[in-house]
C-alpha cells in the first residue's frame, strides 16, 4: 500500500463471543432487579425510622404537654400568674436540655 496503511484481514468462529454476550442482557436485568429490591428495602427500613423518630417526638412532646397542664393547674390554685407559669415552662425546658432528665421529668419535679 503506498498510503503507509496496514490492513489485517482476521476471520475466526465467534461463536464463542456470540455465547458469552448471549445471555448478557438477562443477567443484567437480573442485577437491576436485584439493585431495585436492595434499594426498595432501604427505603422501608429508612420510612420505619423515621417513623419511630417521629412517633417517639410526638409522645416527647404530648408527655411535656399533660406535665406542664399539670404544674399550671397547681401552680395557678396557689396563685401564680401566667408570667410565673411561662417561666416554669422555660426552666423545665432548659434543665431538659441541659441535664439527663426529660423535660417531662422536669416539668414534674417543678
Amino acid at each position: 500500500m503506498a498510503d503507509g496503511s496496514i490492513e489485517i484481514d482476521i476471520n475466526g468462529d465467534t461463536s464463542g463471543f456470540d455465547d458469552a454476550v448471549s445471555d448478557l442482557p438477562d443477567k443484567v436485568s437480573a442485577k437491576t432487579v436485584a439493585i431495585g429490591n436492595i434499594l426498595a428495602d432501604l427505603g422501608k427500613k429508612a420510612i420505619s425510622s423515621l417513623t419511630g423518630v417521629v412517633d417517639s417526638a410526638l409522645a416527647t412532646g404530648k408527655a411535656f404537654e399533660s406535665s406542664m397542664s399539670n404544674v399550671e393547674a397547681l401552680q395557678m390554685a396557689a396563685g401564680a400568674t401566667a408570667d410565673d407559669i411561662a417561666k416554669l415552662k422555660q426552666a423545665s425546658e432548659e434543665y431538659g436540655a441541659s441535664t439527663q432528665f426529660t423535660m417531662s421529668q422536669c416539668a414534674d419535679a417543678l
